[in-house]
């Protein structure tokens, strides 16, 4: 096995857990793309955990306690995100009566981004390499944020449907996770 084997590994299954999410998005209800949103990456990245020294095991009970975690923490962002918008919106956009088309797009990345913080910790704790470190949890939060748009689909907002959207965030996720397991792994162990 070569050296970039499991980075390449952990970006192809993000990827196909990113379009099957999507995939059943396009054919099922909320709550099944819900739930197939917290099993998909727990299950199809499980093997690959333990390419990194980690606990698939592990993974797949932390992965899906931090999707249950991050869609109440995302809810809550989307309220606040909003509310302040609705504040904010008559300095932004004086005379206006609705929300420009930008706010929504712009609202669900946040959220997503702001709202992923237990999912990136959860999941770091399932790879040694990266526990107590915040660069595993910020790839979590930037691959969350590139899966915004998914997650508006799955909560029928008026958003393009393609599985393009799951594919695009799984790759977006994979790599910036990739990244901060082989920032972790090329650091090598901490003797401090």
């Amino acid at each position: 096995m070569k050296n970039r084997d499991p980075y390449v590994a952990w970006v192809v299954a993000s990827v196909v857990a990113g379009a099957l999410v999507a995939l059943i998005n396009i054919a099922g209800s909320a709550l099944v793309s819900v739930v197939f949103l917290a099993l998909a990456p727990a299950l199809i990245l499980s093997p690959v955990v333990a390419m990194f020294e980690g606990n698939p095991v592990v993974w797949i009970v932390t992965t899906l306690l931090g999707v249950g975690a991050a869609f109440l923490t995302t809810y809550f962002m989307f309220a606040v995100l909003f509310i302040g918008l609705g504040a904010s919106l008559p300095t932004l956009s004086p005379g206006a009566t609705s929300a420009p088309l930008w706010t929504l797009p712009v609202v669900a990345a946040l959220a997503c981004f702001i709202g992923a913080v237990p999912l990136g910790v959860l999941q770091s704790l399932a790879l040694p390499a990266v526990r107590g470190s915040w660069a595993f949890p910020l790839a979590v939060m930037i691959g969350a944020a590139a899966l915004s748009p998914l997650v508006l689909a799955i909560l029928n907002a008026p958003v393009d449907r393609t599985p393009l959207l799951g594919v695009f965030g799984g790759l977006v996720y994979g790599v910036a996770t990739a990244t901060a397991l082989g920032r972790a792994f090329a650091a090598g162990p901490d003797v401090s």
